[in-house]
């Protein structure tokens, strides 16, 4: 289901079961100074069985070549931004005006809470929670809460694990 107001490029690709809200703009030009900020470039994909909530923004690369994309089963909230030449792991979640900047990777069953911010080329490993107006850079370790600007890792995602049955 896509709303009717949402706009999506023609370099988008949505997978089944796919649910954009209003206001949305999927597969805008990259912010990126120096970049073609009129032509979308590269493909943006979306999984399968995402939630896109109203007014998000996920810009497409800055090359040909590249690939913005959010896995599968992962829930985008209102006024979120993800970043030209993100990849967005599966079963993650990004709460209301958080902000993924360019080229960073959030690894499967991350969580990014409100108002909370990755710098450009950040990586957020697997299983980790990024606390409320948290701020990360760099290379985030799995399996972790962080909090604060700059957030620091406060203790382990216990919660997580154990409901995907694993040990740490």
């Amino acid at each position: 289901m896509i709303h009717h107001t949402a706009i999506i490029y023609d370099n988008v690709d949505v997978g089944n079961n796919v649910v954009i809200g209003a206001y949305s703009v999927i597969g805008s030009p990259a912010e990126s100074k120096g970049a073609d900020n009129v032509n979308p470039k590269g493909k943006v994909v979306i999984g399968d069985g995402t939630v896109i909530r109203e007014h998000v923004t996920i810009h497409s690369p800055v090359s040909d070549e590249g690939v913005t994309s959010v896995g599968k089963e992962c829930y985008i909230q209102a006024h979120s931004h993800i970043g030209h030449d993100s990849k967005i792991g599966d079963f993650v979640t990004i709460a209301c005006y958080a902000c993924i900047g360019g080229h960073s990777i959030l690894e499967d069953h991350v969580n990014i809470a409100l108002h909370a911010v990755t710098h450009q080329r950040t990586t957020v490993k697997t299983g980790t929670i990024v606390g409320a107006c948290g701020f990360v850079k760099g290379v985030i370790d799995g399996w972790g809460v962080y909090v604060g600007v700059p957030a620091k890792r406060i203790k382990d995602n216990t919660y997580l694990m154990d409901k995907l049955g694993l040990t740490k």
